[in-house]
């Protein structure tokens, strides 16, 4: 979801080469291992019943991926490195 966000708001149409792929992936993958461990780290109120439920932390991190990747977008259109 991450990979697909981050390419519609850039507007990138040609088809996704699986070695792209895997890089936009771990890239992504990086970035949401490490937001997941901030918010542990942290001991936010809304983190604490989150952290121990898959499907809750799997949702929370889908947005959030979704969210990062269009906010990443967004400058990478800014800066015209989108396209």
């Amino acid at each position: 979801m991450t990979v697909w966000a981050f390419r519609k708001t850039v507007g990138r149409k040609e088809k996704l080469g699986e070695f792209e792929y895997i890089g936009f992936s771990a890239f992504w993958g990086i970035a949401l291992i490490i937001f997941y461990n901030f918010a542990k780290a942290s001991n936010l109120k809304i983190s604490s019943g989150l952290l121990f439920n898959p499907i809750d932390i799997g949702f929370v991190l889908a947005l959030a991926g979704m969210f990062f990747a269009w906010l990443v977008g967004l400058i990478c259109n800014l800066f015209g490195w989108g396209r």
